[in-house]
Order: C-alpha cells, then sequence, then structure tokens
C-alpha cells in the first residue's frame, strides 16, 4: 500500500503522479475523475470516493484501488487523503 496523500497542492500533485504511474490506458479517465469539481461531486454527501485503475511499476501494470477521502484536521482545514492499494 502506498502512503496517504496530503496537503493543499493535492490536485497538481496527483496530475504529476498520475503522469507518471497510471497505465496509459487508465490515464485520461483517472485525470477525468480527479478534477475537482469531478471529484468533489463524485465524494457526495458520505465524503469519500472509490476508482479502480491500474499503475505501472517495475513488477509491471497492476491493478489498485484508489480511495479519496474529505477530512478536517485539527486546526479544521479541509484535506482530502488517497490510499492506493493493491486490488
Amino acid at each position: 500500500m502506498m502512503e496517504p496523500s496530503f496537503g493543499h497542492d493535492f490536485y497538481e500533485e496527483h496530475r504529476e503522479r498520475a503522469n507518471k504511474f497510471v497505465h496509459p490506458e487508465d490515464r485520461a479517465e483517472f485525470l477525468r475523475i480527479m478534477e475537482p469539481q469531478r471529484l468533489i461531486a463524485r465524494m457526495g454527501r458520505n465524503g469519500t470516493m472509490a476508482h479502480t485503475c491500474r499503475l505501472v511499476d517495475n513488477v509491471g501494470p497492476q491493478y489498485v484501488d484508489v480511495r479519496v477521502t474529505h477530512m478536517e484536521d485539527q486546526t479544521a482545514y479541509a484535506r482530502l487523503k488517497v490510499l492506493m492499494g493493491r486490488s
């Protein structure tokens, strides 16, 4: 499992990672889903969303589950947390 990702530059950070690690055939859909307005819409009332795609690493393409969760931290800043785990 990859480390959770947090931060103010969430969208730009994940766009850069997608261009490096998401399988070329899955990349356009992943980037479309991760656009701010679409992501917020998919998260809906419960503040979470899941998507399955392939990542490419030194072993080859592997399916992963991507889960995005909206969180409020102790300083009341909204954050998004992304967890990726092998399917």
